[in-house]
C-alpha cells in the first residue's frame, strides 16, 4: 500500500515533518525518532472525543501541552479542572498529578513536550 502522507525531509543539521500525518496514524505519534530530536521529549497525541488519559505525574520532568485542535479538560490532583482549547499551553511541574479528557465533538490534537533543566541561556549565535 502506498502512503499518501507527505514524507519527512532531512538535510544536514535539520529535519521537517510537513504535517502530523507524516508522523503516522496512531493515537501516540513519536516525534523524537522520526525527526532526530535528542534534547527533550516530544510527541503528538490524537485523542478521540470522550477519551481521557489516566491520572499520572512525572517525577523529574516538566510537561508542556500545546492544544493544536479540539477542546480538553485538564484535571489536576487537587481537583482543579481547567477547560482549554486550540492555542492553549499548559505547563505541569514535576510531582503534579494530572489527567486530560477530550470534551469537544472532534478529536483533540495535543503536542506534548517534556524536559528537565533544559534552559540554555545565550546559546543562539547570529549571522553577521
Amino acid at each position: 500500500m502506498t502512503s499518501t502522507a507527505p514524507m519527512i525531509r532531512e538535510g544536514d543539521g535539520w529535519a521537517i515533518s510537513p504535517g502530523i500525518g507524516a508522523l503516522g496514524d496512531g493515537r501516540f505519534r513519536r516525534v523524537r525518532p522520526l525527526l532526530g530530536v535528542t534534547a527533550f521529549g516530544i510527541n503528538v497525541k490524537v485523542m478521540q472525543p470522550g477519551s481521557s488519559s489516566r491520572e499520572h505525574w512525572h517525577t523529574e520532568q516538566q510537561e508542556l501541552i500545546f492544544v493544536h485542535d479540539g477542546e480538553v479538560e485538564v484535571t489536576f490532583g487537587e481537583g482543579v479542572i481547567e477547560r482549554i482549547g486550540p492555542g492553549a499551553i499548559v505547563v505541569i511541574h514535576p510531582g503534579q498529578p494530572h489527567a486530560v479528557r477530550v470534551i469537544s465533538d472532534e478529536p483533540a490534537v495535543l503536542v506534548m513536550m517534556g524536559g528537565k533543566d533544559g534552559v540554555v541561556e545565550g546559546d543562539a549565535q547570529f549571522a553577521p
